[in-house]
């Protein structure tokens, strides 16, 4: 929606859709070429001229018949509304050039509805989903084949129409829910079906963060524990701003992959870096007490908790369970972790994450850094990895979320005006956090700087003033992650660098698209 893409990136998305194997047998509504133009108008809302320059040049260059392109309009015109009402909860149905996309290949906008197919296949209706979703505690022998139609009706749609958010929504929670229910014996089984509809959701879209979540779940129920670790921190590298990913997977760090002491360091941090955030806390409590023996720790960071005012009903009847000597996570069992033999992603971007991790808390040193830098694929991530631990040779930072974060150190007006002048739309809106959440930040020489005083510095810049009153779909403004990130910079306490670190993630998190080809044969 505001993502770091310039023209050039447009004609060469356009040209690749176009050279996408079409066997005849699709309808209309699957040609990817027009859903590219669709999907262009709804989200980046190029003025007319613009979008009817890109739309004569395709129309010249296919000469196909009227009646099918009649027909493919109308189709990914529907599709690109419904994704629009979905991200924008029905605030928008529609986008400024539909009428007049319609209106070119002669369709009357009022009676488009009436005119031909409207979408090649409808996704699969609520109540039957839900039926199937009530039922899956049953046997997975009786219930896999059910699961399995049902998800073959929602790749059809989304093959039909390239909307697949149902398909991803369908995955999500048929895997969660699988893993919940059923018994003891069939625990493996059912990670493995997991780890295939976690696989189908990530094979759509890579950036759906409980997609992710599913996976490392799945995978953690099949055996597959190094891989769950893995996905685990993938979840983190990509969602650096969201407490949830870091406590689920120190959760599993504890008790399915024997690796107390890594979750306890994971949760010191996340505490830090989230100050306001009881659950980090109350883990890191438990972990201590119970997986690692080390009560007086457990006491102390209960009543840290308590005393600093962030204590909440969980937090404090931990407490009262440490007096009594009773066991902080009670009575439940742990699932029986057994190890799969099965083979092992290919998620560079999470393995170099957790190696990162290991090396700002001290596991390990920086000639175990070079080692994991020289088999990593050289991506933006891996170039922001050797230069955050000092070990690129290059000459110059080019790297944006390398310049952020310097701007943020600095804290003077002069470094945010040279970062906007080559920031692109997604890293502006970074800015802008940046920006509203700068408060007293310290320069590097240590003189206090309010970040008032850089916004107000910075506040004439052009580009900047366009971006802050952005009110497209997907703007920083509706954004949820920038929502989240926001909540995060808001809250008080930990190092007077917690919102620059935060933020500095926030900003890598999009270096590596992180290759998921591999989860789809998992």
């Amino acid at each position: 929606d505001i993502g770091p893409y310039d023209r050039s990136n447009l004609e060469t998305a356009l040209d690749g859709l176009r050279l996408l194997p079409q066997d005849g047998k699709q309808p209309a509504s699957s040609n990817p070429e027009l859903l590219g133009l669709a999907f262009w108008a709804a989200r980046q809302r190029p003025d007319e001229e613009e979008f009817g320059l890109e739309w004569r040049i395709r129309k010249k260059v296919y000469k196909r018949a009227v009646d099918f392109t009649m027909e493919g309009v109308q189709a990914a015109i529907a599709v690109a509304e419904r994704d629009l009402a979905e991200r924008t909860e029905g605030e928008e149905t529609t986008f400024p050039l539909a009428d007049w996309w319609l209106r070119d290949v002669g369709i009357d906008p009022a009676q488009r509805k009436s005119l031909g197919r409207h979408v090649a296949a409808e996704p699969v209706p609520k109540p039957e989903w839900e039926t199937v979703l009530r039922s899956v505690g049953d046997p997975l022998d009786k219930v896999r084949p059910e699961i399995e139609k049902l998800m073959r009706r929602q790749r059809r749609y989304a093959d039909a129409t390239g909307d697949f958010f149902y398909l991803v929504r369908t995955a999500c929670n048929f895997g969660m829910r699988l893993l919940e229910k059923g018994p003891e014996t069939e625990r493996a089984a059912r990670g493995r079906l997991a780890v295939s509809l976690a696989a189908q959701a990530l094979g759509r879209d890579r950036t759906d963060v409980f997609a992710w979540s599913l996976m490392r779940d799945a995978l953690a129920a099949s055996g597959r524990m190094a891989d769950a670790e893995l996905a685990g921190w993938e979840a983190v590298r990509r969602f650096p701003e969201n407490v949830q990913w870091r406590t689920q997977l120190a959760s599993m760090l504890a008790t399915d992959a024997g690796k107390a002491q890594e979750a306890v360091s994971l949760l010191r941090e996340t505490a830090e870096l989230f100050p306001a955030e009881p659950r980090a806390r109350a883990l890191l409590a438990t972990v201590l007490a119970d997986d690692l023996r080390r009560v007086e720790e457990a006491r102390e960071t209960l009543k840290e908790a308590i005393d600093m005012g962030v204590a909440d009903d969980a937090i404090l009847g931990l407490a009262r369970k440490l007096e009594r000597g009773s066991s902080l996570r009670g009575a439940g069992s742990r699932p029986q972790v057994v190890e799969s033999d099965a083979d092992v992603l290919e998620l560079p971007s999470g393995a170099a994450r957790r190696q990162l991790f290991l090396y700002e808390t001290g596991a390990i040193d920086k000639e175990a850094m070079r080692a994991l830098l020289a088999e990593l694929p050289t991506d933006g991530y891996a170039v922001y990895l050797a230069n955050r631990v000092g070990l690129s040779d290059a000459p110059l930072d080019t790297n944006f979320a390398l310049a952020f974060e310097d701007a943020l150190r600095k804290a003077e007006p002069s470094a945010w005006r040279t970062l906007l002048a080559r920031a692109r739309p997604s890293e502006k809106a970074i800015v802008m956090e940046a920006l509203d959440g700068a408060v007293d930040m310290k320069g590097v020489d240590g003189s206090a700087t309010d970040g008032a005083e850089i916004d107000t510095a910075v506040a004439m810049d052009d580009d900047l003033v366009r971006a802050r009153s952005d009110s497209r779909p997907g703007s920083a403004v509706r954004n949820a992650r920038f929502r989240t990130l926001q909540g995060a910079l808001r809250q008080q306490g930990g190092r007077e660098d917690r919102r620059i670190r935060l933020l500095r993630d926030f900003a890598a998190s999009t270096l590596s698209s992180g290759s998921v080809v591999s989860l789809l044969a998992a």
